[in-house]
């Protein structure tokens, strides 16, 4: 009984260690995006439900030519210094 209570213990910390938080260019915490590429370091995220393209944008509704939009997506990189961070309109001010 030990070892599955430790073994249990074991797969939640694991699975703690390996989700990836997604944050805006300002450093916020995006609580609806998730990383692209899980497996990397760093990663691009989209909105959950959309398509991760190559250059960090997302495709809105991918299964739909009419309503799919592209936009920028957030970074797992919280200062957004690494190469893998989506680079299109960070300059644009609101």
């Amino acid at each position: 009984m030990y070892y599955l209570l430790r073994y249990t213990s074991l797969l939640a910390l694991s699975s703690t260690v390996f989700s990836q938080t997604c944050y805006f260019p300002n450093s916020k915490e995006s609580t609806a995006d998730t990383a692209c590429n899980p497996n990397s370091l760093v990663s691009a995220c989209c909105f959950d439900g959309q398509a991760c393209l190559s250059n960090g944008l997302c495709v809105s509704d991918p299964h739909s030519t009419i309503k799919a939009r592209l936009h920028r997506g957030t970074c797992t990189d919280k200062n957004w210094k690494s190469g893998n961070c989506p680079r299109q309109c960070l300059d644009i001010k609101r």
